[in-house]
Order: C-alpha cells, then sequence, then structure tokens
C-alpha cells in the first residue's frame, strides 16, 4: 500500500471540525498533519485532537512543512484564490472547496497556476448515493437526447437565520452546475452555452433563478432559493429526454429516482438503488475525503481545477445576465 498522503486543511468552522478533519483522518490515503487558522488557539486545540497534527497560524509557515503534501482550503470563496497560489507555488496538490473561486478573473488565476499540479475540487454530491444511482441509470439506460431539464436547490436557512448573506449561486448554485455538466454527456448535452437570468433586487436576494442553454439546444430551468420553508436541503433534478425522463427528488430524509417513458403517460417506475452506491451517513466522510486524495493520484476520477473553472464560467454569466438583463454567452 502507498504511503499516505499528508493532508493540512486551512480554515476552520464547525463542519470542518465535525466533518472535513475526521474525514480525511479517517481516509485511507491521507493523515491530517496540519491545521491552519488565524486563530492560533482554535488551530492548536483542533490539532491535538488527531495524532501527530500540528497547528499554524501561518500560511507560509504551514507550507514548509515537508509533512504537507495536500493542501485543502476550506476558507470563504474569496481567499481561496490567494490560498491555491501560493500552496502550488510550493509544489503542493491543492483540494478546494466548491465554488472554485468568488470571480471568474480569481477562478482563471487559480487555473494558470497549476503547472502540472494535481487539483480537485470538493464538488461532495458526486459522491452521494442519490446523484451516484441517477449517473449509474443514465449510463445503464440512456433517455434519449435531452429535451429539457429542470433543476432546483431549495433551502429555508434565510428564514431560519436571517444574517446569512453569502451568495445562493456560489454556495449551492455550484452544485446544480456541476451536476448538470457531469450528467451532460450521457444525455448529448456535453456543455453550456448561455444564461439568461431573472434580476436579482431587494428582498429576493436569496431567491434566483435563469433559463441556461445546452450545446444539444436543450433548456434548463435553474432555481437556488433559500427562502424556501420546508426544506433544509433539498435537490431537484428532471432531465427529460427523447426516450423517456429521469427525476431524481432529493432531500434530508431521503430521496426519489423515478423513470417515466416517453410514448405514454404510464405511472413511473421507481429506480431501486444498487448495494454499490450506497454511502451510509457515518461512512460518507472518509469515502469521499479517500476519493479526493485518489484523484489527486490519478486513480479515481473527479473534478479538478479545469471543472470549477468550467462552473464558474456558468455563475458569471448568470451573474452579469442578472445586472444586465441580457442573454449572456458563456465563454
Amino acid at each position: 500500500m502507498r504511503t499516505p498522503l499528508g493532508v493540512a486543511i486551512v480554515g476552520l468552522n464547525r463542519r470542518v471540525e465535525r466533518q472535513i478533519v475526521p474525514g480525511f483522518a479517517a481516509a485511507p490515503r491521507g493523515q491530517v498533519v496540519a491545521l491552519c487558522s488565524r486563530d492560533s488557539t482554535k488551530a492548536d486545540r483542533v490539532a491535538g485532537t488527531v495524532d501527530g497534527c500540528v497547528g499554524y497560524d501561518s500560511l507560509d509557515e504551514m507550507l514548509t512543512d515537508r509533512r504537507v503534501d495536500v493542501v485543502f482550503i476550506a476558507t470563504p470563496p474569496a481567499v481561496h484564490a490567494p490560498i491555491a497560489i501560493r500552496a502550488l507555488a510550493a509544489g503542493k496538490m491543492v483540494i478546494c472547496e466548491k465554488p472554485l473561486a468568488d470571480t471568474l478573473g480569481s477562478a482563471n488565476a487559480m487555473v494558470a497556476a497549476i503547472r502540472s499540479t494535481p487539483t480537485a475540487v470538493n464538488f461532495t454530491y458526486r459522491d452521494v448515493t442519490a446523484f451516484r444511482v441517477l449517473k449509474r441509470e443514465l449510463e445503464n439506460a440512456p433517455i434519449g437526447r435531452l429535451l429539457h431539464a429542470d433543476l432546483a436547490y431549495l433551502q429555508d436557512r434565510a428564514l431560519v437565520d436571517p444574517a446569512i448573506v453569502t451568495d445562493p449561486h456560489l454556495e449551492i448554485g455550484s452544485h446544480l452546475i456541476d451536476v448538470l455538466l457531469w450528467v451532460g454527456p450521457d444525455v448529448g448535452a456535453a456543455d453550456l452555452v448561455s444564461a439568461s437570468a431573472a434580476p436579482s433586487i431587494g428582498s429576493s436576494a436569496q431567491s434566483r433563478a435563469a433559463i441556461l442553454e445546452l450545446s444539444s439546444g436543450a433548456l434548463a430551468t435553474y432555481q437556488v432559493c433559500r427562502v424556501a420553508a420546508g426544506h433544509a436541503n433539498a435537490i431537484r433534478v428532471h432531465l427529460y429526454g427523447t426516450e423517456g425522463s429521469l427525476r431524481l427528488d432529493f432531500d434530508t430524509e431521503g430521496f426519489t429516482l423515478t423513470r417515466f417513458p416517453a410514448t405514454n403517460r404510464a405511472t413511473g417506475v421507481p429506480i431501486e438503488t444498487p448495494e454499490d452506491c450506497v454511502v451510509g451517513y457515518a461512512d460518507f466522510p472518509a469515502y469521499h475525503f479517500d476519493r479526493l486524495l485518489g484523484a489527486l493520484r490519478g486513480e479515481v476520477e473527479f473534478p479538478d481545477f479545469q471543472h470549477g473553472l468550467r462552473v464558474q464560467r456558468v455563475l458569471d454569466a448568470i451573474d452579469r445576465s442578472e445586472r444586465t438583463g441580457q442573454r449572456v454567452v458563456i465563454g
């Protein structure tokens, strides 16, 4: 077995402490060797929960630690770029939380800094059971050429905590765009070419919508909403093709995936979940973060910075369309 990769995590919050640090610590391909935070007390405290882990309050000092092979960036998107660029310059492999950056310019700078160093972007839903089953079903029983897609991510977070001011496109919309790009080749729609968005003003800032045009000519409705009472974390991915449709409805309680034929209005057929697609909640962090490390070693397929840039281009086009009220070509 190959020597585990030394992982350094930059940025500490509740999710990092509860999921990311334990996940990497339990991953067979890795070991957590360093944590970095501006709060040195917090860095030392969390580092003390992992054998052999050292806390740092200086990124540059942490990057001199020879045990560090991989830097995982868990900070807000606005500082992803400077951290990633410095880590890449130090010869470290980098995994970045989604989205890749807060702006298209920063995302471009991150990709330009890569050289030949392996990278990955943490699009978590790629490893969630519901989405693995969707991908498997599209590969094994195609729905033909895509005619329309309906994508929505619904949360009640802005109602539960009105102080939330983060951009829902970056925070949750990036997942929808990643999923669409992931399954697109299976339905004859390999890329996105334009965005036409509704303007975002005042109280609508946490509820956003757009029409996306795919390379096949199909359209996709896209919605992100954080004022959806009753939805803690719900995702809808409905794909309508020439040979039928697949409708995935996912929330915190579970998911349903249903297939409908194209030739009649018969009742949909529920898709059973293959056992090899199931990853339990308790096992997910170690499974997922181990796969991210496997991607850096070329052993697992997972989105890299170039793919993250594709997602960022779509988000940028949606943002520009919101501001101008015009259709924006995705460049």
